[in-house]
């Protein structure tokens, strides 16, 4: 027979709590990287799923390990048809330069983040079309291209927004 003492139930609701907190954000993680597969009728691919990877990445890295973001890479690289590796390589690259940087850009102004987000939407862009010219010996729609980076760049203050009241809901508890 067991003594329970009166803080077992607090510390077991604060667990509880805790992993429905973090759950949500694997949840909506997931949301913005399978948005990236539905019609929408314009190109999102995987910048949606950016945004959150940048955003866990800066704040709070240990939410995104690099075993998670090596799973991301290889679903993102089966499901978006591109040559093997190529996303898993992006996304690693990312969240390693930024968990490298993450002291000097954490307190940065907000325009500096969504300027650094933009510069890495256009790099993956002309990896793109860099990846797609060596290796398949095709070129990728120009015009596409283009607009995945804008539409990914323009709503990234809006996920961006999301993202710090979901991490609001984490350190206020």
């Amino acid at each position: 027979m067991s003594i329970r003492h009166a803080g077992d139930h607090s510390s077991f609701l604060d667990g509880l709590v805790a992993f429905l907190q973090y759950s949500l954000i694997h949840i909506f993680l997931a949301a913005l990287f399978f948005m990236g597969l539905l019609p929408f009728g314009f190109p999102i691919n995987v910048g949606l799923f950016l945004i959150g990877m940048y955003f866990w990445s800066m704040y709070r890295p240990t939410i995104l390990p690099f075993p998670l973001v090596l799973f991301y890479g290889i679903l993102a690289d089966s499901l978006y048809v591109n040559s093997i590796g190529f996303y898993t390589l992006i996304f690693l690259s990312i969240v390693g330069f930024i968990r490298w940087q993450r002291l000097r850009l954490a307190n940065q102004i907000f325009i500096v983040h969504w300027g650094l987000f933009f510069i890495l939407l256009i790099l993956i862009a002309l990896m793109k079309f860099l990846v797609a010219y060596l290796f398949m010996g095709t070129s990728l729609n120009f015009i596409q291209a283009v607009q995945e980076v804008f539409i990914a760049g323009l709503v990234f203050p809006f996920v961006n927004m999301l993202l710090f009241y979901q991490n609001r809901l984490i350190s206020s508890s």
